[in-house]
């Protein structure tokens, strides 16, 4: 009896059938708000305690499953319990023995969980983006009928039946690679945009915003997340895109007929005009007129010399004959025979970029390096020209002085400036990024796909 009465579960034994109270513990009689003295020896009955001991009247030997019942205490609120008996036979009497647990915080919560869930499955039912969530090796877990839409499926149903993975509806695997390696870096990725394999055999642009799911020790478990069609808008900035490369070549074309006219006409009558002072100035060798000659040809010299430098900034030939990577060694090492600073190319470029973006890289990269030659007072460069994946990077670092780029002034004429490099990056389907700070050098990257379509 002691141990029924110490004990921390509220606990009462009653002697059967009619459940006279024989013991009970301090908990159960708290639970149910009586006196010990007015409690033992009395029937459950008069007690208005039927309702918890009075479930059956002859509990069966061993355990019976747990019930729940209201209990309503006078005076006091309501409680709800989960109640269980055991009867046994001793000395020739028959007892039970029964717990009763007060749940009603536990039933509220898992009422208003219940709540919550079917609120929650309504507005992933009804949701205008796809919603999905994924296991780690890639398999469809849940969807809800927008994804089901977008990716051109009558229903759920079957969309889980026909396209039960990941690779079934974003069958590039280097695109999934990308992704996966980004939200286990970061945690969440946002605007990741791929293309999507419609039920018809069709493809749709979407952008997709996903988190990995973690268990209570930060494991990974799953992946959720959305998509929205952006189909629409990837046309139109293919389209743009398309237009964007049209005009660079025609510009570039232009440039290098400017380039071939100089050379034609300028450049040669310069040169026939240097060599003709070289004549007349050996035959008025020793004369007065010699040093004046001397002069006029070093100044023809040096015109000749601009004149060529200004076609290779025109017309850069290398691109070419030799693609993206000789035309960047050939400005490494123009910079470095005009400039005081020590200038390095690493280049690792496997594949090289289609020429319309091969020329953007070109002369994105030649502007930075103009910008470092006149203001960033360096004095070591490096280039880096490197595939990543299915894109070519390319990154000019300085040990320069620096600079705020949140403050820096518009373009000066006749050169890019930071937005317009930024946007020629841009309309190639590449991104750009400019970090820097005062007495901290700068590095200017900028990353294009091989295929600017993708």
């Amino acid at each position: 009896m002691r141990a029924i009465q110490a004990s921390f579960d509220p606990i009462v034994l009653t002697r059967l059938p009619d459940h006279v109270v024989v013991d009970a513990s301090d908990a159960f009689l708290a639970l149910v708000g009586r006196a010990r003295d007015a409690t033992l020896g009395r029937p459950a009955s008069e007690l208005g305690l039927w309702p918890i001991l009075g479930g059956a009247s002859d509990p069966p030997t061993g355990p019976r499953s747990a019930r729940e019942l209201a209990f309503h205490r006078p005076g006091r609120d309501p409680l709800t319990l989960r109640v269980s008996s055991v009867a046994f036979d001793h000395e020739g009497e028959r007892y039970a023995l029964t717990v009763a647990r007060d749940v009603t915080e536990e039933v509220r919560l898992a009422r208003e969980l219940r709540r919550s869930e079917e609120r929650f499955r309504g507005m992933f039912e009804r949701a205008q983006e796809g919603l999905f969530r994924t296991d780690l090796d890639g398999r469809i877990l849940a969807a809800n009928p927008a994804l089901a839409r977008i990716a051109g499926y009558g229903s759920v149903a079957e969309l889980l039946r026909r396209a039960p993975h990941v690779r079934d509806i974003c069958p590039d695997p280097a695109r999934r690679a990308e992704l996966l390696r980004e939200v286990e870096a970061r945690g969440r990725v946002e605007g990741f945009e791929v293309q999507l394999h419609r039920a018809d055999g069709t493809s749709a642009w979407v952008s997709l915003a996903v988190h990995a799911v973690r268990d209570e020790h930060g494991r990974a478990v799953a992946r959720e997340g959305s998509v929205v069609d952006v189909t629409a808008a990837k046309l139109l900035e293919l389209e743009r895109t398309h237009l964007a490369s049209e005009i660079v070549r025609a510009l570039e074309a232009e440039r290098a007929a400017i380039a071939e006219d100089v050379h034609d006409d300028p450049v040669q009558k310069m040169t026939a005009v240097g060599l003709r002072l070289e004549m007349l100035r050996s035959e008025l060798e020793g004369t007065e007129h010699e040093r004046a000659l001397t002069r006029l040809s070093q100044d023809v010299r040096t015109a000749i010399g601009r004149l060529r430098r200004l076609i290779f900034d025109l017309h850069p030939g290398a691109l070419e004959r030799g693609g993206l990577a000789q035309a960047l060694r050939d400005l490494v090492q123009v910079m470095g025979e005009e400039w005081s600073f020590e200038i390095e190319l690493h280049e690792a470029l496997e594949r090289e970029p289609p020429p319309e973006v091969g020329i953007v890289l070109y002369r994105v990269a030649q502007e930075a390096l103009s910008n470092v030659a006149k203001h960033a007072q360096a004095t070591r460069v490096r280039v880096v020209l490197e595939n990543v994946d299915s894109s070519v990077r390319v990154a000019v670092q300085d040990d320069g002085i620096g600079f705020d780029p949140g403050t820096v002034d518009e373009p000066r004429p006749g050169h890019l400036g930071l937005k317009a490099m930024r946007e020629r990056i841009r309309l190639v389907g590449g991104r750009w990024d400019i970090r820097s700070a005062p007495g901290n050098g700068t590095t200017v990257e900028f990353v294009v796909p091989l295929d600017p379509d993708t």
